[in-house]
């Protein structure tokens, strides 16, 4: 941080720093879930030729229980 930004935060009230730091937290978390998205996006993609079930398959489990599981989930 520069001097200068670092001047200015100094001179805040400590409601306005508190509220800086809530935001700045906020931007981080953010900052996080878009990383976090942008991976779980990559590991789709990059499943096996199929999709999920394939990529299932091929670990060596059945599927089967699958939509039941999905609709015991729901209900």
């Amino acid at each position: 941080m520069s001097m200068h930004a670092k001047h200015l935060i100094d001179c805040l009230s400590e409601e306005k720093k508190d509220l800086l730091r809530e935001v700045g937290s906020m931007m981080t978390i953010e900052d996080a879930l878009t990383k976090e998205n942008k991976t779980l996006k990559n590991d789709i993609q990059t499943l096996p030729r199929g999709g999920l079930n394939r990529f299932i398959s091929d670990k060596n489990t059945t599927i089967a229980w699958f939509p039941n599981f999905c609709n015991y989930l729901t209900t």
